[in-house]
């Protein structure tokens, strides 16, 4: 056994025996080093451990904080974790957190939204007026039902193009993605299931799951080859010999947030097969599947094209593609779709359908000269910061190689915690992005960073940058003179 895993049950076993609850502080690496007579090196590794046991969390500058007493030390593995409400409410925090100190930056690169100058605000401008003027009634009446039957049959034909062969009866308008997944877990879980999600995932994701009271699963993936079949029969495998039963996935399979990686086609069928026959629905979130970098190739098909057993639920955004302030999504809800009809319209009645017709009108006419125009800037973006990223950090940064969308994910080497180094360029040049651990439980992925990318030469420049990657190296320095003490 290694000195620090040794190091891991003296500490746990002091955490069980004495009366430790939590939201208490716990001992610092110095403290550790001090009592148990190790190196920092050696005290960090331990503390980094119970992390992710989820034990402990490092609370921004307050140090580490007790967690949960209770967790053990063969709950952890490189493919699988589990995660309880005590986790996600404590991720919450963290998120909440995170985004309000983000209000304070001059520098945002942390956003998910694409920059409002590269949306068609002219011609959104005069479809508005058209709208209005030919049907005044848009701004008093509610819009009952599942939607307007023009824009979904339009979306209808466009996926059936796709290889998912829907009618726009299958089809049901939304308030954005976030309501068409907040649907699909509503109609599938049940408070205290479990649901499996990437690891990292897109935080949005956890906040909806700890609303709903559910539980997590976990799965590690591959910043540049995403979700892999082995590692999930592996996770699903593991959660039977703990007795947990995963009801849902929800994942996204082309351009994923944060990482930007797509599931490799390849894999696609088999993983689907998986889902299946563990009896787990799939619920996807095709919202970035629409950009991808290449011009001259089509866009990656969603996982609901290859769905054979009507097990897949799509959900998607026109607000990402078209105006991030028309707030607009689609579900189709594979075999739950009547229970999930019925759940939308007892919970929001329906979307506004000023909203709608705007979008109708917009979409597919003009869509695939914006798609084109997007996809071009995001290309060019995406390639420009990566660049600058591993020319100005510290050597051993990674930044995923990715095909679409414009989310570029950075993972820092050594021990470069990027909460703190968000905490510091936030302070000192008045840069936001987004740290790495919020997008996971058990404060996974502390050494990385997610950049939006369409805001390049717009909210931030090569300068800032430049100046990030002079903070993470002045970190490295810091952290390794730590542990050479």
């Amino acid at each position: 056994m290694k000195k620090h895993e040794k190091l891991v049950i003296d500490l746990q076993s002091l955490i069980q025996s004495a009366p430790y609850k939590a939201g208490e502080p716990f001992l610092s690496i110095r403290e550790v080093a001090s009592m148990y007579q190790v190196g920092i090196n050696t005290a960090y590794k331990a503390l980094q451990a119970l992390e992710d046991l989820g034990v402990i969390f490092a609370e921004q500058k307050s140090g580490y904080v007790i967690c949960n007493s209770k967790a053990s030390i063969h709950s952890s593995t490189g493919v699988f974790s589990f995660s309880g409400d005590q986790e996600l409410t404590h991720r919450a925090t963290i998120i909440r957190r995170w985004a309000e100190n983000s209000k304070q930056a001059k520098v945002r690169m942390d956003l998910a939204t694409g920059e409002p100058e590269l949306y068609p605000t002219r011609d959104l401008q005069a479809v508005s007026y058209k709208v209005i003027r030919s049907n005044p009634t848009v701004l008093t009446k509610y819009a009952l039902g599942s939607g307007l039957f023009e824009l979904r049959k339009k979306i209808a034909s466009r996926y059936s193009k796709l290889g998912c062969h829907l009618k726009a009866e299958d089809i049901l308008m939304t308030n954005g993605a976030t309501h068409a997944i907040t649907l699909a877990l509503q109609s599938t879980t049940t408070a205290g299931d479990c649901v499996l999600v990437e690891s990292p995932t897109y935080f949005g994701f956890l906040q909806i799951l700890e609303s709903l009271k559910l539980n997590v699963v976990s799965i590690a993936i591959d910043p540049n080859q995403g979700l892999e079949h082995e590692h999930l029969v592996s996770a699903i495998e593991k959660s039977k010999a703990e007795n947990i039963t995963i009801k849902a996935c929800l994942l996204q399979a082309n351009f994923q947030n944060p990482t930007g990686c797509s599931i490799k086609f390849s894999m696609r069928s088999k993983i689907l097969e998986t889902f299946y026959q563990n009896k787990i629905i799939v619920i996807e979130d095709d919202t970035f599947g629409e950009l991808p970098h290449d011009l001259l190739d089509d866009r990656p098909l969603p996982l609901k094209a290859q769905d054979k057993y009507d097990n897949v639920i799509l959900c998607s955004s026109l607000s990402k593609l078209i105006s991030p302030g028309l707030r607009i999504g689609f579900i189709n809800g594979a075999a739950v779709h009547e229970q999930i009809k019925t759940l939308h319209h007892a919970t929001s009645i329906g979307c506004a359908e000023l909203t709608q017709q705007i979008i109708s009108q917009i979409y597919p006419r003009k869509f695939n000269n914006i798609l084109s125009t997007l996809r071009s800037i995001y290309n060019e973006n995406s390639n420009a910061v990566r660049i600058l990223i591993l020319k100005y950090f510290p050597s051993g940064t990674s930044a995923s190689f990715f095909q679409g969308g414009y989310l570029l994910w950075v993972t820092l080497p050594g021990m470069i915690d990027t909460n703190r180094l968000f905490d510091a360029a936030l302070v000192k040049y008045g840069i936001s992005f987004a740290p790495g651990s919020i997008f996971s439980l058990k404060q996974k992925h502390q050494n990385a960073l997610r950049i939006n990318c369409s805001s390049f030469g717009k909210a931030f420049n090569e300068k800032d940058i430049k100046n990030l990657g002079a903070l993470a190296h002045s970190f490295l320095t810091l952290n390794g003179t730590n542990l050479n003490q």
